[in-house]
């Protein structure tokens, strides 16, 4: 993804716990690039992953510096997985803080999105 050219790694530190992010910009508060790949043979590792991730964000409300979030997901490549991926992303869905789902293939859509914004809002690095 192009814009990940102009992220930097950051750490989201609250009082009760610190979150390194591999892919991150700075626009007045942190905006990160997460991703998130589903790619597991067991379906019972994608709800885990989801779960630990609605925990993380709980924690990441406590965060002044943190701004929003944008969840890269990476489907499960097994259609038998298709139907707990489904439930996963609901379960992301729920997050409270200011973030958005990004499936794979919305990918350059999202890229073409979030070059656009870095360049309208100034943002290098």
């Amino acid at each position: 993804m192009r814009a990940f050219g102009r992220s930097k790694q950051t750490k989201i530190v609250t009082p009760n716990y610190d979150c390194k992010f591999p892919h991150a910009f700075k626009n007045g508060k942190w905006h990160l690039l997460q991703p998130i790949t589903f790619d597991y043979r067991d379906p019972a590792y994608i709800q885990d992953k989801a779960t630990k991730w609605l925990g993380r964000e709980s924690v990441l409300r406590e965060a002044d510096e943190f701004g929003h979030i944008y969840m890269l997901l990476g489907a499960p490549p097994y259609y038998e997985h298709k139907d707990a991926y489904k439930k996963e992303k609901s379960i992301l869905a729920k997050m409270s803080v200011d973030h958005r789902i990004v499936e794979e293939d919305e990918a350059e859509d999202f890229a073409q999105y979030l070059q656009e914004y870095m360049q309208e809002h100034g943002v290098t690095r």
